[in-house]
């Protein structure tokens, strides 16, 4: 899509063309996204995947030439609006297939969407709602009362008000995963997938934020929360009761012990334990210094 197809001739100062809204750091190509303060423009300028930018005018001069430009009074106000826009006029769908393959087992109680793509030999049990724009690979299991692609608290502020958001994204699970009971697992409303790798189990009432990304042979235990935009390696332990904050990292063969809260990034094969989490020797010496009386 060409700036000029929806924004007024005034306000563009370069034309350009992209294909969705993200965020400065996307990995999307073709994106456009918004900055309203410096620091947010030097990444987005960093990222060979944004194509345009919508910004102020007191921070025109730093865009690079090639890059479309957009100068409105409210960047952020403008971006959601086209963000919108583009979802309800149905001009940024991640897939527009739907299949349900012959072997696939679909409890009667199932809820199955729009533009859903279900592989072979997929077991989806009792009460499971598998919303639009959710593909799951082939053997993997959904068990009772699971939610796949469900809506997130990612309305924003603008102006001091909540921005009704659209939605645009979808969830996407690998072949021979388990989601088991009760758990949840949350869009993005930009469009692209929340991703779930191959051979991972995701156990009881886990709740996986918008956007995440789960490598293959993952297991995240029951009850754990993992907030928005995490993204967790290969091979990688959770223990139950986890709570995982935004935008982390955690490495591949990482392991986070029962009952952790993690602030910060995990490093490969890293064991964290603890609230807040820090590396689980120091944290088990940490302990028995508790444990003996010496704190």
């Amino acid at each position: 899509m060409n700036l000029s197809e929806y924004f007024d001739k005034q306000s563009i100062i370069r034309n350009g063309t992209f294909i969705k809204t993200m965020f400065p750091k996307t990995s999307e190509p073709y994106s456009i996204c918004y900055a309203m303060q410096q620091f947010h423009l030097e990444v987005a300028l960093s990222n060979e995947n944004i194509s345009a930018i919508i910004t102020t005018k007191e921070l025109s001069s730093l865009v690079d030439e090639d890059l479309g430009l957009v100068l409105v009074e409210n960047p952020k106000l403008s971006y959601y609006q086209l963000h919108n826009f583009l979802v309800e006029k149905n001009l940024t769908p991640i897939h527009t297939e739907h299949f349900v393959h012959p072997t696939a087992q679909v409890a009667p109680t199932a809820i199955i969407g729009n533009h859903v793509v279900i592989g072979e030999g997929v077991i989806i049990s009792h009460g499971a709602i598998i919303n639009d724009y959710t593909v799951i690979g082939a053997g993997t299991y959904i068990g009772e009362n699971v939610v796949i692609s469900v809506r997130g608290m990612q309305d924003t502020y603008v102006n001091g008000e909540f921005f009704p958001i659209r939605y645009a994204g979808g969830v996407k699970i690998g072949s021979k995963c388990e989601v088991l009971s009760g758990a949840i697992i949350q869009k993005p409303y930009h469009a692209y997938y929340t991703e779930i790798g191959d051979d991972s189990k995701i156990s009881v009432k886990v709740v996986v934020g918008h956007g995440v990304k789960i490598g293959c042979g993952t297991m995240v235990a029951g009850n754990t929360q993992i907030a928005g935009n995490v993204v967790i390696g290969e091979h990688v332990w959770i223990g139950p009761s986890t709570t995982i904050a935004d935008g982390l990292t955690i490495g591949d063969y990482a392991q986070v012990k029962i009952g952790s809260v993690v602030i910060e990034d995990v490093e490969h094969d890293q064991q964290v334990s603890g609230n807040f989490a820090v590396d689980h020797k120091r944290q088990l010496r940490i302990h028995a210094k508790i444990k003996n009386g010496q704190f």
